[in-house]
C-alpha cells in the first residue's frame, strides 16, 4: 500500500503513511473481517430462527389468512433481524479506527485530534447568536483544537436535538425527537475585537426571509447592515448591533474568504453561519464531517481516497485562517 501526494499540504505526508499508518492497518484489517465474520453468522442464525417460525406457521395455523399474517410479520421481523444484526459493531470499529490512524495524521496536520472533542468550543455563544436552535441534547465528537498564526482555534462536529410533542386528530399526545443541527461547530480568536454582535446567514433570498422571519425572530435588536460587496451581499444577510462599524468592520479579505468558505469544495453553496462577539470568530457548517470513516464492509486496502479527504479536514481550521489572511 502506498499513498500519493496530490495537494501542497499533503507534501512529507507518504513517509508518514508508510511509518506511522501502514503497520495499523494489518491488525484493524483483521478486526473488520472478523465483525464481518461474526455478522454472518448471526444473519444465517436470525433467517434460520424466521424459517423455523414460519414452518410451524404453515403447519399449524388455521386458515390460509391467518397463515397469510402470520407470514408478513414473521418476513417482517426477519429482515429486521438481519438489519440490526448487519449494523453491529460498526460504531466500535469506527472508533478503533480513529483511534489507531488519526493521531498521526493529526500531529502530520499540526492540530490536536481527540475523539470525545473535549476541547470543543463553548455551545452557548451559538445558542445566544441564533447559529443553532434550543436544543435538549447534544453530542460531540472528532474535536480539533491548536493555534495556527497566532490564532487559537477549536472545532468539532456537533449533533443536536430536542423533543417535540404533537397531538393526533384523536387528542393522542405524541413525541418525536428532532435534529436542529448536525455538522461542524467552530471558534477563532480573532486579532481585534468586533464593534458589538455582528451575525451573519446565508441569504434565503427576499421571499423567503420574509416567509421564515428568521432574523426577525431570532435577532431582535440587531439591524440589517448593507455591504457594498454584490457577491457578498447576494449570498449572505448580515444583521448587527451597530451596522456603520460592522460594515467597517467585514471588509477587505473576510467578504471574499467568507464566501469562498461557504461555497465549499465543490462549489455548490453550503448552510453556512457565522457570527462575531468580541474578540471571537463562530462558524457553523451544517451537514458536514470532519472525520469520515468508512463502512466496516469497506476494505481498509481501499483507505487512501478517505486519507486524502481526512487530511484536508484535518486542516480545514489552518485553511480559513489562511483564507482571512489572504494567503
Amino acid at each position: 500500500m502506498s499513498f500519493t501526494e496530490t495537494q501542497p499540504w499533503e507534501d512529507g505526508f507518504a513517509a508518514v503513511y508508510e511509518r506511522e499508518i501502514v503497520p495499523r492497518l494489518g491488525p484493524l484489517e483483521k478486526e473488520r473481517k472478523a465483525i464481518l465474520a461474526r455478522r454472518r453468522r448471526r444473519s444465517y442464525l436470525v433467517a434460520g430462527a424466521a424459517a423455523v417460525i414460519l414452518v410451524l406457521v404453515f403447519a399449524f395455523a388455521p386458515g390460509w389468512e391467518v397463515r397469510l399474517i402470520a407470514f408478513a410479520f414473521v418476513a417482517i421481523f426477519g429482515v429486521c433481524g438481519v438489519l440490526v444484526v448487519g449494523s453491529i459493531g460498526q460504531e466500535d470499529f469506527a472508533g478503533r479506527v480513529k483511534a489507531e490512524i488519526m493521531p498521526p495524521i493529526a500531529d502530520f496536520a499540526g492540530v490536536r485530534f481527540d475523539p470525545q472533542a473535549g476541547e470543543r468550543p463553548d455551545i452557548a455563544p451559538f445558542h445566544d447568536t441564533g447559529l443553532v436552535s434550543e436544543h435538549e441534547r447534544a453530542r460531540y465528537c472528532d474535536g480539533l483544537a491548536g493555534t495556527h498564526r497566532g490564532v487559537d482555534f477549536s472545532a468539532c462536529e456537533a449533533s443536536l436535538t430536542r423533543t417535540e410533542r404533537t397531538s393526533d386528530s384523536d387528542g393522542k399526545s405524541k413525541t418525536r425527537t428532532v435534529t436542529v443541527f448536525s455538522g461542524v461547530i467552530a471558534r477563532f480568536s480573532v486579532p481585534r475585537a468586533a464593534p458589538g454582535t455582528i451575525v451573519i446567514r446565508r441569504d434565503s433570498g427576499r421571499v423567503l426571509n420574509a416567509v421564515f422571519g428568521f432574523f426577525e425572530r431570532q435577532f431582535k435588536g440587531l439591524e440589517k447592515v448593507e455591504i457594498p460587496h454584490a457577491r457578498f451581499e447576494e449570498a449572505f444577510e448580515v444583521r448587527a448591533e451597530d451596522p456603520a462599524a460592522a460594515r467597517e468592520f467585514v471588509t477587505g479579505p473576510f467578504l471574499d474568504a467568507l464566501l469562498a468558505i461557504g461555497a465549499g469544495a465543490d462549489g455548490e453553496p453550503q448552510p453556512l453561519g457565522a457570527a462575531f462577539v468580541g474578540d471571537r470568530f463562530y462558524l457553523t457548517l451544517s451537514g458536514r464531517e470532519l472525520v469520515s470513516v468508512g463502512p466496516v464492509t469497506e476494505s481498509l486496502a481501499e483507505i487512501e481516497p478517505r486519507l486524502h479527504r481526512t487530511l484536508a479536514e484535518m486542516r480545514f481550521p489552518h485553511r480559513i485562517i489562511d483564507r482571512f489572511y489572504g494567503v
